[in-house]
């Protein structure tokens, strides 16, 4: 093969980023990311993202795992703060949810595989539906329905289409943003 590669394979020749979309090449691409992961999941959970095909469509995670010392701060911080809570409920006569029960359980078990020497990594998922600019919002409905029926909650990435766009379309290596707590 001669040296180089077709301009048809490198990437967006032009882009261009408005607030909830972004052009390239003659396409319009949305980017989403996950608000929010169904509790309980299937192995074929994620496949209704992909589509039907009749838009293009990718999907991406991103993985980060935790220093331990950081891993451990952040089990004992919710460990801590679950505690405090059903604490809080007990000494003042009030029946605990049980969701705080659940919470409470989950803080424990986590401390305990931490503490066998599992690790905790923070991830993020990223979806990219590009269609043509008359048919964009058609597209976009179209993921939005197929990410509710399967129980995972997005949201648009308005003013940072670029960036989801790399992360949620593009195969790169991109770590995750600092967490502000």
């Amino acid at each position: 093969m001669p040296p180089g590669i077709s301009l048809d394979l490198a990437g967006p020749v032009h882009a261009e980023a408005r607030p909830g979309s972004y052009l390239h090449d003659g396409a319009v691409s949305a980017s989403y990311w996950v608000h929010s992961w169904p509790r309980q999941a299937y192995s074929t959970a994620l496949g209704p993202l992909l589509g039907d095909g009749s838009h293009r469509r990718s999907f991406g995670i991103i993985f980060e795992p935790l220093h331990p010392r950081a891993a451990e701060k952040a089990v004992m911080r919710e460990r801590t703060a679950r505690h405090v809570a059903v604490r809080m409920r007990q000494r003042t006569g009030q029946i605990v949810p049980e969701h705080e029960r659940a919470a409470m359980e989950r803080a424990l078990q986590q401390d305990a595989e931490r503490a066998a020497g599992h690790g905790l990594v923070r991830f993020a998922g990223y979806a990219t539906v590009t269609a043509q600019p008359e048919t964009i919002e058609d597209a976009c409905a179209a993921l939005e329905a197929d990410a509710a029926a399967a129980r995972i909650e997005m949201r648009r990435m308005w003013f940072a289409q670029d960036a989801g766009f790399a992360l949620g379309a593009l195969p790169l290596g991109m770590g995750l943003p600092k967490r502000r707590w």
